[in-house]
């Protein structure tokens, strides 16, 4: 800026120290990693043993690390596996905690955290943008796949200690409502090789006297018969976090759509389930969500009227008194049945049943509450 600042002036001098920063941090990072290990390869144990493993010294060999300043080359020493077909082990990777023998733990830490917002492609040109880090898919879901091994023992601890930190926040608020614990559930359908297949979901929110959402923990699990491995860790949270809880017992809601897994988690989980320290049965309301409650009376007007005008027109009526009324839901269900046997159908009465569902099932959608006797049983 020699002849004085300018907006483009400071943008190239701004992009220029940052490159020379990043430089700087680059050499700084490769020669420190590799001072921490001898240069020469004899002044190493000629045998390593790791457990029940048994390993001997091999040369040094390059291995290239991707850290946040940028790619260095880590000059370590290799160690064979005495056992046919093991791996073998490279100790100062080791010592530095070289992720998948791809990346050190702060860039490791940082692609996992893009990736858990983003897409692959997306993380990856962050990466190359940022930390000049440029990736094949392949290499970034071996290191994020790396990371999870990494954090899963320490995730229920922390989501657990998450949750009181936010029902602290929410008794501490202001508003006319009770703080509110919301569970829900849910599942993604995804494609597998060579078909689609439904992985699961759930989340756990707390919500302030004003029904603000100060935050939620985050459970997922890829496709599993039954689902119980996503049963068992949403139940195991649960309970934790109710039995570190000392204040006064939060309002406990559970939202979800009506498919076969959520109910089955009200029906013979939450349904009965008793205070982890008290032993007191605890009240919870089970919310069907508006969403799926609108799609199904879309699908009672196709099935009335068809595919036409007539048809949206009266589902949008019900949708605003499912919405709006204090009885909504026996209403919709009340209409849906008298307009059947005025008009008869247009599709099939499978088609019809499926939509309507049984009196149980509707009786959760809406509200929860007075119009949701299954929160009583």
């Amino acid at each position: 800026m020699q002849d004085g600042p300018t907006p483009q002036a400071t943008f190239e001098f701004e992009q220029n120290l940052q490159a020379t920063l990043r430089e700087v941090g680059r050499a700084t990072m490769e020669y420190t990693s590799n001072a921490a290990e001898p240069e020469d390869a004899d002044a190493l144990p000629a045998r390593l043993r790791c457990g029940r493993r048994e390993f001997r010294r091999n040369r040094k060999t390059p291995n290239q690390i991707a850290t946040l300043f940028g790619p260095i080359v880590l000059k370590r020493c290799f160690y064979q596996a005495a056992e046919p077909g093991e791996r073998g082990l490279a100790p100062l990777e080791r010592r530095l905690g070289i992720v998948a023998r791809l990346a050190t733990p702060a860039l490791a830490d940082q692609a996992a955290r893009l990736n858990a917002d983003l897409t692959q492609q997306q993380t990856r040109e962050v990466l190359e943008e940022r930390h000049g880090v440029a990736w094949s898919h392949g290499t970034l879901r071996r290191v994020v796949a790396a990371m999870a091994q990494h954090y899963a023992p320490l995730r229920h601890a922390a989501q657990v200690d998450r949750i009181i930190k936010l029902l602290k926040k929410a008794e501490k608020s202001r508003g006319k409502h009770a703080p509110i614990l919301s569970v829900g559930r849910d599942g993604v359908i995804i494609p597998t090789r060579p078909c689609w297949e439904e992985a699961s979901t759930a989340t756990l929110s707390v919500l302030d006297r004003k029904g603000r959402r100060l935050g939620t923990v985050y459970l997922g699990r890829m496709p599993q018969f039954g689902q119980g491995t996503m049963t068992a860790q949403l139940w195991g949270l649960l309970r934790d976090v109710l039995d570190r809880w000392h204040g006064k017992t939060p309002r406990l809601v559970y939202v979800t759509d009506a498919g076969s897994h959520p109910q089955d988690f009200y029906r013979y989980k939450l349904c009965g389930m008793t205070h982890p320290r008290t032993g007191e049965l605890l009240a919870w309301e089970w919310i069907v969500d508006y969403y799926h409650a609108c799609e199904r009376i879309t699908k009672l007007a196709e099935a009335v009227f068809g595919c036409g005008p007539e048809g949206a027109r009266w589902a949008v009526q019900l949708r605003r008194i499912l919405r709006d009324e204090r009885r909504g839901v026996t209403r919709v269900v009340q209409r849906a049945q008298a307009l059947r046997r005025h008009r008869g159908l247009q599709r099939t009465r499978k088609e019809f049943d499926a939509a309507l569902g049984t009196r149980r099932t509707w009786t959760t959608l809406g509200r929860g509450g007075e119009d949701c006797p299954l929160a009583r049983e």
